[in-house]
């Protein structure tokens, strides 16, 4: 596990107590870390790390648009009982069933980075809507804890709207730390199902 002790506030924090305790039980958690049901390379065959790190900062084609990004912006406000997804840009979307609002990864600023000052900046076009423009949420989803699946930022503007939050065995310590009541977390580990509402499982 990363240790984020003397680590700004949007780091996280590692887990402790009965959460860490809990980790340690799942069937995935080995030596210190999780590990993937399958075995899964992280490097394809043929590459290398230099191969890659030459790729990522070389000036290549295709790295940027050539036009501008379309967006269709939609007041969230007003969609009444309509079924709807919106989507946001790369994981973040907004599910609309049912009369429950689901919102999923919401990464709202202009970087993926725990510093908005440093990182690949998202293009403008993605960034159509902000936090203020989100309904109250009645689910937050948190897949993971990758700077562009979860957002400290993001997660601060839209505390005071979400209702629960469901993610992955760990995630909730940042998320508690960050404010969010630990009784509004529930954390999932591989193929865990839950009733969010009656009649919607996760």
């Amino acid at each position: 596990m990363i240790e984020y002790r003397f680590m700004p506030k949007s780091f996280g924090r590692s887990p402790s107590g009965k959460r860490l305790a809990r980790i340690k039980t799942s069937p995935q958690y080995r030596n210190g870390i999780f590990h993937n049901l399958s075995e899964t390379n992280m490097m394809a065959k043929g590459a290398s790390y230099l191969d890659l790190t030459l790729k990522l900062l070389g000036k290549g084609v295709d790295r940027n648009p050539t036009v501008q990004l379309p967006v269709f912006f939609t007041d969230l406000r007003i969609i009444n009982n309509d079924d709807a997804v919106i989507w946001f840009g790369h994981s973040s979307y907004l599910i609309r069933l049912s009369e429950k609002n689901i919102l999923v990864d919401p990464v709202f600023g202009t970087r993926a980075s725990p510093f908005q000052s440093v990182g690949v900046k998202s293009f403008k076009t993605v960034r159509a809507y902000t936090s203020a423009d989100m309904p109250h949420i009645d689910a937050l989803i948190i897949t993971h804890d990758h700077y562009d699946h979860l957002d400290y930022q993001t997660i601060l503007q839209l505390m005071p709207g979400i209702k629960r939050v469901f993610t992955t065995l760990g995630v909730g310590e940042h998320l508690e730390y960050w404010g969010i009541h630990a009784n509004a977390i529930t954390e999932l580990d591989w193929w865990d199902t839950i009733d969010m509402f009656p009649g919607m499982q996760l």
